[in-house]
């Protein structure tokens, strides 16, 4: 059977949201919402906010925790997105609330995206709300992809507010600033500063966008 892990770093928690400090924090959160945990851990408790410690267990996948960035993050190898998209009619995508905290992840020039679905999330869907994130660096999946954007490549529901993107992204069938794909998914105060390259469909904050996409107030001054 799995064992307790009783520390982990650069992630805590508290009121049903867990503060991320670090990479190896960002890849535990990643795990957590995915599944793949490779063993039982405890989550410990944050001290500034009062929290108390939260097991998670092996094999779960916990799609709705809420989660705050604390320090800018780089991804300097290859990268595993936060909610998984396999295809059209198999996913487990993110539906927490993500507050970004103004901070910065940068993917470095090394690493590759593991998805067809390419970006810092895979997938997100229904009462997902992402805001305040800043991607940078260059966003590029391991094989061509069916969608790359800076903050999910495929969102179905949710809405992603005042995030920005400076990265570089490409090999993707459809590539979008902030959304490789999107539907019935609101855009609201997002710009794109990157550089975008699509093999089917470019735009500056999303790729394609399908039924009940929104899209107000964003701004795109990267390159297409």
């Amino acid at each position: 059977y799995a064992k307790w892990v009783e520390a982990v770093s650069g992630i805590t928690h508290a009121n049903n949201t867990l503060y991320i400090s670090s990479y190896e924090g960002l890849k535990v959160f990643r795990d957590i919402v995915n599944g793949s945990l490779k063993s039982n851990i405890t989550i410990p408790g944050d001290a500034a906010n009062s929290g108390a410690s939260v097991p998670c267990n092996a094999g779960t996948p916990v799609t709705s925790y809420n989660a705050e960035l604390q320090s800018n993050i780089t991804i300097d190898e290859d990268w595993t997105p936060i909610g998984v998209y396999t295809n059209a009619s198999s996913q487990v995508p993110y539906v927490g609330t993500f507050n970004g905290n103004n901070k910065k992840i940068t993917f470095g020039e090394s690493g590759k995206i593991n998805s067809q679905a390419a970006g810092l999330f895979g997938a997100i869907s229904t009462s997902c709300n992402i805001y305040n994130l800043i991607i940078d660096g260059n966003i590029q999946p391991s094989s061509d992809s069916s969608y790359a954007g800076g903050i999910v490549g495929f969102a179905n529901g949710g809405s992603v507010q005042n995030c920005v993107n400076k990265a570089k992204i490409q090999n993707a069938s459809s590539a979008g600033g902030i959304a490789g794909r999107a539907q019935n998914t609101s855009f609201n105060g997002c710009v794109n500063l990157g550089e975008i390259t699509g093999t089917s469909y470019t735009a500056g904050i999303v790729g394609a966008a399908a039924a009940s996409t929104s899209i107000n107030l964003c701004i795109n001054v990267g390159k297409l």
